[in-house]
């Protein structure tokens, strides 16, 4: 049996939509499943509505990185889970914690994934998949074949922070500098566990500005008068899908959706610096 490649597990994505029968997607994945989302992303064009990058990189592993992959993959092969691969597979998946402001929250999800890497993942098929995203090719060279809106997301403390701003940069070469954002959230490593809330309620407004979710109740996440002002203009366009639309291919709508904000502003007294260009829709 050999393992798929971060490209064939892409392009395979389309056979699952077929078999449930789903016309069109949102997409949200985090880290390598960000990197396997983005390519399905640039295979399927007319399939995804948006999606929402996590942590993604779109370049090759470095020499270092590959490095300590493969000391990571022999121990895990000859070993089982050990403690050296589980710190860096700690490092990996919640960059530098202990720098984040709310180190005493994450104390019990550090557990429990450790737990998890003890009791419940095989190391061998683990190795497998580490293998593949240490093999990943370079996305940025095609990344202008994503034609759907992208929100990518990163903590300022992620161990691949630098990798997001490097993939952001090539979007915004390539691509059309209105369907992407960049939401860096501060003080954190892992956005998912540390800061939840900012999460869902940014990805709920970038699901709205695509026509869906309209009738989702906003969250009540505690933030600056300024930071309220942002958002709700982001969101002050935004409608509800009918079931007409939500069968037509490339997020299509009967009435113009309304410009994205042109700026980028850090808001006082928060912690999110939200990045957002502008764009004008056509019917």
């Amino acid at each position: 049996y050999t393992f798929p490649s971060l490209q064939s597990l892409g392009e395979d994505l389309v056979c699952v939509l077929d078999q449930l029968d789903v016309k069109n997607v949102v997409g949200l994945g985090e880290g390598a499943g960000a990197n396997i989302l983005a390519r399905f992303a640039m295979a399927q064009p007319n399939r995804v509505l948006g999606v929402c990058l996590i942590h993604c990189t779109g370049t090759t592993a470095g020499f270092m990185e590959s490095l300590k992959d493969k000391i990571l993959g022999w121990k895990l092969d000859h070993i089982g889970m050990n403690p050296s691969a589980e710190s860096y597979l700690v490092l990996h998946r919640f960059g530098s914690f202990d720098k984040a402001e709310s180190t005493d929250e994450l104390n019990n999800v550090l557990d429990s994934f450790q737990n998890s890497l003890r009791s419940k993942i095989n190391p061998q098929n683990l190795n497998k998949y580490v293998q593949a995203f240490m093999k990943r090719s370079n996305i940025t060279e095609s990344i202008q074949k994503i034609k759907c809106p992208v929100l990518m997301v990163t903590g300022d403390h992620a161990s691949f922070n630098h990798t997001v701003h490097t993939l952001y940069s090539a979007m915004s070469q390539k691509m059309d500098k209105g369907k992407i954002e960049l939401l860096e959230i501060e003080g954190v490593a892992n956005v998912i566990e540390e800061r939840p809330e900012k999460l869902a309620e940014s990805f709920l407004y970038f699901c709205q500005g695509l026509g869906v979710v309209g009738g989702v109740p906003m969250p009540r996440v505690s933030r600056s008068g300024s930071m309220d002002a942002d958002l709700s203009r982001l969101n002050m366009r935004t409608r509800s899908m009918s079931m007409e639309e939500a069968d037509l291919p490339k997020g299509v709508y009967s009435t113009s959706p309304p410009s994205r904000i042109n700026r980028m502003k850090q808001v006082s007294g928060s912690d999110v610096k939200l990045k957002v260009v502008d764009e004008e829709h056509r019917s």
